[in-house]
């Protein structure tokens, strides 16, 4: 587990073990009667559905969250990468670049680096989900 999952499961829990105490404190309030059926429903009511709509906003947010991969790759490597997703070959794509085949071969090593793959299908699969393309 990376710990960016850790810290989320953590305060989850927290988030989760407060509104358990805040719940059991407004039920002895209520037994005790110093509140109204009424308001109880209400005040119980209310983290409820602000618990629910910042989870689905949690993952919307992050279901749209896709980063321009013009921010991650200098703009040699973005003309490289969007000629790897075209499932070129290095000959190829080094023919249309005008460069070298060992440049192009160090500038997709980099790429894989920064994007954090170890080859074409991951990267592929990763520019699907994660990246969006000029």
């Amino acid at each position: 587990m990376r710990r960016r999952s850790i810290r989320n499961v953590v305060l989850i829990a927290i988030s989760i073990g407060l509104l358990i105490a805040l719940l059991q404190f407004l039920e002895d309030i209520y037994y005790l009667g110093y509140i109204e059926l009424d308001l109880y429903a209400f005040l119980v009511t209310i983290p409820f559905m602000a618990g629910i709509f910042l989870l689905w906003w949690g993952i919307e947010r992050k279901r749209k969250k896709r980063t321009d991969i013009r921010s991650v790759l200098t703009l040699r490597e973005v003309e490289v990468y969007l000629r790897l997703l075209e499932n070129k070959t290095n000959s190829e794509i080094a023919d249309e670049l005008f460069i070298e085949e060992s440049t192009l071969k160090s500038h997709i090593n980099r790429i894989y680096k920064k994007l954090d793959v170890r080859n074409r299908r991951a990267l592929i699969q990763k520019a699907s989900s994660v990246y969006s393309v000029p």
